[in-house]
């Protein structure tokens, strides 16, 4: 039994930019399984680009955003400090985004990027997928059950072996 129900959003468009791993890895598949029309990736690297939409079953990669064609929204999955330029032509062409979390480097830009989405009459919003993923709905349902009794303290990392707990010298 899965976890996340399928949900079929039928003829939504969506466009991805940034052909790499967390692309790949879970919006891609994600997006596959609501349903969503996967037109095209874009990609600075075109090779990349190509690589990933024979993947994922998509028909058309770029390495230039301007040659992309119309969609309902865009994935904009590239390093937070190259995402500027891509949002001014995503909001240029009123396309709704979804940005990959970290939304901005700063809390100005962050308002900024809103302030020209509002501009643009277009729909922002930062991807926040882990509280999805399989393991944290999984981890979800274990505390729900009470099977540990009551919950008194949460540790967690993310990615990588956990430092500095606060417990004896780590």
């Amino acid at each position: 039994m899965s976890l996340l129900p399928r949900r079929d959003i039928g003829g939504f468009r969506v466009g991805i930019v940034g052909a790499g791993g967390v692309a790949d890895g879970y919006h891609a598949p994600v997006l596959r399984s609501l349903g969503v029309r996967l037109e095209w990736v874009c990609d600075l690297d075109g090779e990349r680009a190509q690589r990933f939409a024979a993947e994922h079953g998509i028909g058309v990669a770029t390495s230039r955003l301007e040659t992309a064609p119309e969609v309902d929204a865009v994935l904009i999955a590239i390093p937070v400090g190259a995402r500027r330029m891509v949002l001014n032509d995503v909001f240029e062409r009123r396309w709704n985004a979804l940005v990959e979390k970290p939304f901005a480097v700063t809390v100005d830009e962050h308002r900024q990027i809103l302030r020209d989405a509002q501009q643009a009459g277009v729909a922002v919003g930062v991807g926040l997928m882990r509280r999805f993923h399989r393991t944290i709905l999984g981890a979800r349902e274990l505390l729900r059950s009470g099977v540990f009794g009551p919950l008194r303290r949460v540790w967690a990392a993310e990615g990588m072996p956990l430092r500095g707990t606060g417990r004896g010298d780590d």
